[in-house]
């Protein structure tokens, strides 16, 4: 029986995470317009709940006009189910072509808490369940 192999599925942005001697490759939100295409991620892994990990996300800035953002960075907080391999959560944090500032600390976790906060410096504070559901702090 001839014919065409179907095509292969189209894959999202994504992000690999390696955690326990696991490897995963994570579809995530992501702005791609603003990605550098030769800049690579850096992951942070801020706090790790059974079957769940807090990130920082941080890659290049794609260069803008006027040399605007030739060194900046774009960071997201991303919340990530491990077992199932997919984002919960995801809220940029810093961008140097939208004038995103985090505040200091960007994720606030309070051991024993079912919530962490992430603050930016305008907009305020989130709280965010580590089942993703978000309140305004």
């Amino acid at each position: 029986m001839g014919g065409q192999n179907p095509p292969e599925p189209q894959v999202g942005p994504a992000i690999t995470l390696a955690e326990a001697g696991v490897t995963r490759r994570v579809a995530v939100a992501l702005a791609a317009d603003l990605v550098d295409a030769a800049a690579s991620h850096k992951i942070e892994v801020l706090v790790r709940r059974p079957g769940r990990l807090v990130v920082l996300d941080s890659y290049a800035s794609r260069p803008a006009a006027m040399s605007r953002c030739q060194a900046g960075q774009e960071r997201w907080v991303r919340l990530i189910d491990w077992p199932l391999g997919r984002e919960l959560f995801a809220e940029q944090v810093e961008s140097c072509l939208h004038d995103i500032e985090p505040a200091d600390p960007i994720v606030t976790y309070r051991p024993g808490d079912d919530r962490f906060d992430v603050a930016l410096l305008s907009g305020g504070a989130k709280s965010v369940g580590f089942d993703g559901s978000v309140a305004k702090r």
